[in-house]
């Protein structure tokens, strides 16, 4: 039994999406009117960075979506779908 493969374990990123969701919702509140688009993009890239298990997480598709609501609430037209799924890379 102990040569037998074990079966996948479910871990719950919950509090990982959570987090992240409320930094990147902190960032975005604590910027001005008139960030540059460079330092918002930087600056998400490091949020990103911190939270490596949610580049390969099921939920990836459904953050970026949140990302792109997020920044288009306060800086419409600003970034383009294609420059947020950069991010990701």
């Amino acid at each position: 039994e102990d040569y037998l493969p074990k079966p996948a374990l479910e871990i719950d990123i919950s509090p990982l999406v959570q987090s992240f969701t409320d930094e990147v919702q902190a960032y975005l509140m604590a910027t001005g009117n008139d960030v540059p688009k460079e330092e918002l993009l930087y600056s998400l890239q490091q949020i990103i960075t911190k939270y490596p298990a949610l580049k390969v997480a099921d939920c990836r598709d459904e953050l970026i979506q949140f990302l792109l609501t997020e920044i288009k609430t306060k800086y419409p037209n600003m970034l383009q779908p294609i420059e947020v799924n950069r991010l990701w890379l």
